[in-house]
């Protein structure tokens, strides 16, 4: 199969990845340079958060998620079977990041809201939250979905979704 004839969503997939995977290494790379320009006085480095301190473990699990979503990008453009797997992983993980932020999010707006500000306000931030996660999971899901469809594994010459779960049941020997 050519590049002329690969599925739309393939293209739309792994372009996506390589615009994201290099946000994401661009990103942890900005945070690694300010944490080095900017140095904490020695005051205030009890009161930092654990997440503040383990930023720079973070920052370089970034780059590597970033560069795997690069590499992986590039590979499923190309068709690698190995390329869906890692981004059916790497879409899953950022799926449960998104709503296990929700979660927080949530929580943290249970807790503060006798704290917030005018009336409505804590509805108006709630309907955010819903909002900015719906923005991020949905498009998550729908390419998770691609992911694991027909459409792509007849591209990268996989069987049918039906076909594999039948020869998974099937036993051998």
């Amino acid at each position: 199969m050519g590049v002329n004839e690969r599925p739309t969503c393939i293209t739309v997939i792994g372009w996506t990845w390589i615009i994201v995977g290099g946000l994401l290494c661009y990103s942890a790379a900005m945070s690694l340079w300010v944490r080095q320009l900017w140095e904490v006085p020695p005051e205030l480095r009890q009161n930092l958060s654990v997440l503040a301190k383990l930023s720079p473990l973070l920052a370089l699990a970034q780059i590597i998620v970033g560069i795997l979503g690069v590499v992986s990008g590039i590979s499923f453009l190309k068709l690698r079977k190995w390329a869906r797997k890692v981004l059916q992983v790497l879409g899953t993980l950022c799926l449960l990041l998104v709503l296990g932020f929700a979660v927080y999010g949530m929580v943290m707006w249970v807790q503060e809201r006798s704290a917030l500000g005018p009336p409505g306000y804590a509805l108006m931030l709630a309907v955010k939250g819903v909002v900015d996660t719906a923005l991020a999971a949905v498009p998550l899901m729908i390419m998770l979905g691609y992911l694991g469809g027909d459409r792509v594994r007849k591209a990268m010459g996989l069987p049918p979704v039906e076909v594999a779960l039948a020869d998974a049941d099937t036993p051998t020997g």
